[in-house]
């Protein structure tokens, strides 16, 4: 079981406004809003077993032969395919002979114009195949070390310390600056006319203003208190 870290003695119902918050956030996730986690390994190690890691899934790109399957989907590409398998079959020797278009001298060559055009559309589809596993590959290489610059500021045991955001846990304390991307689902528990860009996730393009826990308990109590 995680540890105990409360900042408060008293019971949740013994609080009132933004003790009570503090309680509730500290006690939940067992933290501290001012400190942070303790953040030594076996704290670390039973966050992780417990809620789980902020690690995004990596989705893996397409292999060559599934780029080269999408390619043959072109819609030209199949009515070539279609007609060169209908242009070898009328022409060759496949038919008898009365429904072989081919004289008997050009009929065992009969397959070669077919064949031709097959082999182009399977070299176009390579070709394209090709190109688009080394864009996949740049693309997935590109995003590699942009990742490896998504730094975050938490304070764990009082100290500021510079993490990947792949390491935030839950109870994190995180230090927010502007234009950053925020790491993960929160609670702002300070902070000055702060705006949210969630476009990305809502296609919203206005900035979203927050407010701190503290304003929205203050905002919930002025509207309970209104009726």
């Amino acid at each position: 079981m995680l540890r105990k870290c409360r900042l408060f003695r008293a019971s949740p119902h013994q609080l009132n406004g933004w003790h009570q918050v503090l309680f509730l956030i500290n006690s939940g996730v067992n933290t501290s809003c001012a400190n942070g986690i303790v953040g030594d390994e076996e704290d670390k190690k039973e966050r992780i077993a417990f809620y789980g890691d902020n690690i995004k899934p990596v989705n893996e790109p397409p292999g060559f032969f599934q780029l080269l399957w999408d390619a043959l989907q072109d819609f030209i590409l199949k009515v070539l395919m279609v007609s060169a398998l209908v242009l070898i079959v009328l022409e060759s020797n496949i038919l008898n002979n009365e429904a072989a278009i081919a004289s008997d001298e050009k009929r065992p060559r009969a397959w070669v114009e077919g064949g031709a055009i097959l082999l182009a559309v399977f070299i176009s589809a390579i070709v394209q195949a090709t190109t688009d596993y080394q864009k996949e590959r740049q693309f997935q290489e590109l995003n590699e070390v942009a990742d490896s610059r998504k730094k975050v500021s938490v304070k764990r045991n009082g100290e500021l310390l510079e993490i990947h955001q792949d390491d935030v846990l839950v109870g994190d304390v995180v230090a927010l600056s502007e234009g950053m991307e925020i790491p993960a689902d929160g609670i702002l528990i300070q902070a000055n006319e702060i705006t949210t860009d969630e476009s990305a996730m809502t296609g919203e393009t206005n900035p979203i203003k927050k407010n701190t826990i503290f304003g929205c308990v203050e905002k919930m109590e002025e509207i309970v208190e209104s009726g």
